[in-house]
């Protein structure tokens, strides 16, 4: 009897190691409808700023600046390693890779046919959702990156994006990329959530 009670406790033990080592599947990160107009108030974020201090373009120190309150953005710019302090309790929202096609609908189609990405965050896959076709309205101050443009403007913007739900306090690893046949994007994202 004293062996069985020993040989369970060992298999229990095993059982709850390798239950606690395994992969706990993708982070669901495909649901932009949560945040309306996403895509909207990420453009116009991406282009509050000229070069020098825009978040999507310039250092990222300036991932700050001009955040809503309900959501964080967060860029995917052409490379490099960045880091953010991010408040507790807000969601974010990325693009993994987005297109900027002006009054060309159809740009969108042929270009997202190819449009694939890959996100990781804390060493899990991140699911992300496909935006395509989507008219947007947004606002850009002079002398930004994005666009060059000043005031409002319209477009066509489709990608592949990400709402990620809030994530635990402390630092995080996040990693994304987007490719297609005409370009590609990345970052590597150190996550400071406090």
């Amino acid at each position: 009897m004293r062996i069985l009670r020993r040989y369970i406790f060992s298999l229990l033990v095993i059982i709850g190691l390798i239950t606690a080592c395994r992969n706990e599947g993708p982070i669901k990160g495909d649901e932009l409808w949560r945040a309306p107009d996403a895509q909207g108030r990420w453009m116009t974020w991406a282009a509050s700023e000229p070069a020098e201090t825009n978040p999507n373009f310039g250092p990222a120190r300036f991932c700050g600046r001009n955040q809503p309150k309900d959501v964080w953005f967060l860029s995917n710019s052409f490379g490099g390693e960045r880091t953010c302090t991010i408040p507790a309790g807000r969601p974010i929202v990325f693009p993994v890779i987005y297109f900027i096609t002006g009054e060309n609908k159809k740009a969108c189609k042929v270009i997202m046919a190819d449009a694939e990405g890959h996100v990781v965050l804390d060493g899990r896959k991140v699911t992300y959702g496909r935006e395509e076709n989507d008219y947007i309205t947004y606002t850009s101050a002079k002398d930004n990156p994005l666009d060059g443009l000043t005031g409002k403007g319209h477009t066509y913007l489709c990608g592949l994006w990400v709402y990620l739900p809030p994530p635990s306090a402390g630092e995080h690893s996040l990693s994304i990329q987007g490719y297609d046949r005409f370009n590609s994007m990345s970052a590597d994202w150190t996550l400071i959530v406090k």
